[in-house]
């Protein structure tokens, strides 16, 4: 039986390829798959890194500062630290023109979301009233993926407009800055809700509070931009370390995905990818699914098309 093939290893690949593989399905995944450092001294904190590290400003601004944003700065405000600089490493196959918008995507081992904040509202009724299914349908989801990768939050204010599913670890706790917040949020809220409409809650991230499936429950450090060496801020590569210990998954790192081949009868049949030295590598399949992320994706599947029909 010819393997489902998954092309990227984000968020959306490694979920998908975990459910198949937990059904006794073969998968291949195809990947860049670019990596970065591991975390030095991973039981400092930030403030601990910047007094024992040989050289703080190597590790976090750069050799040559390309990490440090100046006030007034045209383009980017926000800059990402040295150890992330694998995300947004580039190929030459993946050249762009932009007007007006600055596109991202990635070849790193787990995506763009390797450099996420962890994030994780659900969608309610509203947002998906144009879909023919409501909240209800993909609550049983929401709630597999929290216990997962692990989602902390809790009941508050916040419920009305982010419905709260199973699988919720206890919240984090709070900084001085954001408990003094709350606590005025509190004294002013029948006023805010009433006549603003303001709704105040406590943050609901894939961030561990309690220890989970090896993973370590955050510890404060104030490492998550760098890179957290307990692992408690939820990354995709974390998920697809789980999938390389199935029998029935291959990861083939190193290949740029570039078109599908179709039969006369218009099904998939194969995946072209490019290797480092320019050679395709030709992959036999019986199903492919493309989450090399929106722009990959998209290219992926024009390409193909083009080619089939000129």
């Amino acid at each position: 039986m010819d393997p489902i093939v998954v092309v990227g290893s984000g968020a959306s690949g490694v979920h998908f390829a975990l459910g198949c593989l937990l059904k006794g399905l073969p998968v291949t995944m195809v990947d860049v798959g670019y990596t970065g450092r591991e975390p030095v001294l991973p039981n400092q904190s930030l403030v601990g890194l910047k007094r024992n590290l040989p050289d703080p400003v190597d590790y976090f601004l750069g050799s040559n500062y390309d990490s440090l944003v100046l006030p007034g700065k045209e383009g980017e405000y926000y800059a990402f630290p040295p150890s992330k600089d694998h995300v947004f490493r580039s190929r030459g196959e993946s050249e762009f023109r932009a007007n007006g918008f600055a596109p991202l995507y990635s070849f790193a081992r787990g995506g763009l979301a390797e450099v996420w904040t962890g994030g994780c509202y659900p969608f309610d009724d509203a947002d998906l009233r144009q879909f023919p299914f409501d909240y209800s349908g993909l609550e049983p989801y929401y709630s597999l993926i929290a216990e997962r990768i692990g989602v902390s939050g809790t009941s508050d204010d916040l419920v009305s407009t982010f419905p709260l599913h199973r699988g919720i670890q206890a919240a984090l706790e709070p900084d001085a800055h954001s408990a003094a917040l709350l606590a005025a949020y509190t004294r002013k809220r029948d006023f805010l809700n009433r006549e603003l409409g303001c709704r105040m809650g406590r943050a609901r991230v894939a961030v561990i509070s309690r220890d989970l499936d090896g993973r370590e429950a955050c510890n404060y450090s104030g490492r998550c931009l760098w890179g957290c060496p307990r692992r408690s801020l939820y990354t995709p590569s974390i998920t697809l370390e789980k999938c390389r210990t199935f029998w029935n998954f291959t990861y083939l790192t190193g290949l740029y995905a570039d078109h599908f081949r179709m039969d006369s009868t218009g099904r998939v049949r194969s995946l072209a990818a490019a290797t480092a030295d320019g050679k395709t590598q030709e992959i036999p399949l019986s199903k492919l699914v493309l989450a090399a992320g929106a722009l990959g994706s998209a290219k992926i599947f024009l390409e193909s098309i083009y080619r089939e029909t000129g």
